[in-house]
């Protein structure tokens, strides 16, 4: 418990996101091992996941060793998530489950800014969608330090869109 209170800490400090550590915070061995079992614990066969492209390998890959189908999402500065959420046929995105996103994103280094963030989720509450957010970067910058989504008013109180794990008891 100790090393989620240091982490729950370093968030608060950090991106100023107060987390519990004993239901908020989950450790792992890397963000890959979390990302890849996401699907597995999440999707259905059949179900889809907007996979941005280009993107982390293990995005798609994992969506594909679920069954789920995934919808490759091409970002770019003027194609945001939500412009692109329009673009996807309804029939598609009735069956999204999980969106992957990743900001500063692995390959191409963009970086969401604070008014990406408070456009795009509306949309992400109104499609009901679990944002897989990695933010593995977070700490790799020339000049200002990325946000967090979770830093933008929203997310944290939509709570019903993020997925909760029950803690084993022992």
């Amino acid at each position: 418990m100790s090393f989620r209170k240091s982490i729950a800490a370093w968030m608060k400090k950090r991106f100023g996101v107060t987390l519990d550590p004993a239901t908020e915070i989950y450790s792992l061995i890397g963000s890959k091992e979390g990302l890849g079992h996401l699907p597995l614990a999440y999707l259905n066969p059949g179900d889809v996941a907007l996979v941005p492209d280009p993107a982390y390998p293990v995005y798609k890959n994992a969506t594909l060793l679920r069954a789920g189908s995934r919808t490759f999402c091409r970002f770019s500065k003027r194609m945001t998530f939500c412009r692109i959420l329009r673009v996807i046929p309804g029939a598609v995105l009735k069956k999204a489950k999980i969106l992957f996103l990743n900001y500063p994103n692995n390959p191409v280094a963009a970086v969401a800014s604070r008014a990406f963030w408070r456009r795009s989720w509306p949309s992400q509450k109104k499609h009901h969608l679990v944002v897989a957010y990695d933010n593995a970067y977070s700490e790799m910058y020339y000049e200002e330090p990325p946000l967090s989504f979770l830093e933008i008013p929203g997310p944290k109180r939509w709570g019903s869109n993020f997925i909760r794990f029950p803690r084993p008891t022992t």
